[in-house]
């Protein structure tokens, strides 16, 4: 699958740089940069979550860094750092997470 940055770079996401699939997307890898792709286009996280997580400093937590796009710039997904596993996103928006590790977001 090809996917683009917001400055048009392409991004060959296929089965050489996959990593895994779940109920929300899959993650691909290429470098030292993740990918996550919606299986659903429309259940991508939106410009408010961007926002909101890339206020939390937190080591472990991994932010989205900038949304990626198809090639009709609809936005299917984002780039993260590549990390060894930690939490998934759903994991740090739920409110039981965000108690947890005492985690308010304004």
């Amino acid at each position: 699958m090809k996917a683009f940055t917001k400055n048009g770079n392409t991004l060959n996401l296929d089965t050489n740089s996959f990593i895994a699939s779940g109920g929300a997307g899959s993650v691909y890898r290429l470098g030292s940069t993740a990918y996550k792709v919606y299986h659903d286009a429309a259940h991508c996280i939106t410009e408010k979550h961007l926002q909101d997580l890339s206020k939390l400093n937190l080591d472990y937590i991994v932010n989205p860094q900038e949304f990626i796009f198809d090639g009709h710039n609809k936005r299917i997904g984002y780039s993260m750092k590549a990390i060894t596993a930690q939490h998934t996103l759903e994991e740090v928006y739920s409110a039981a997470f965000k108690k947890r590790h005492s985690i308010e977001l304004k």
